[in-house]
């Protein structure tokens, strides 16, 4: 992660950049270290759009897996 913190988006927002993501999919993803992030004292999660946006490589909505891991 190489974002300025200004940068950085917030989960729900995140998990829209990626069509067919739910944002508990993205948080497993996360917490699986399949996506860098950061994790705020209160638990909130915040990534680097361009992070979130690399996984579109690997991501294709099927209608019932999470598509990754």
């Amino acid at each position: 992660m190489t974002a300025s913190v200004e940068s950085l988006i917030e989960l729900q927002e995140a998990a829209k950049l990626l069509p067919g993501t739910t944002p508990g999919t993205l948080r497993r993803w996360a917490d699986a270290g399949i996506v860098a992030h950061v994790r705020l004292p209160g638990g909130r999660l915040w990534f680097d759009p361009e992070d979130v946006k690399a996984l579109m490589i690997v991501v294709e909505p099927s209608g019932g897996g999470s598509g990754v891991g």
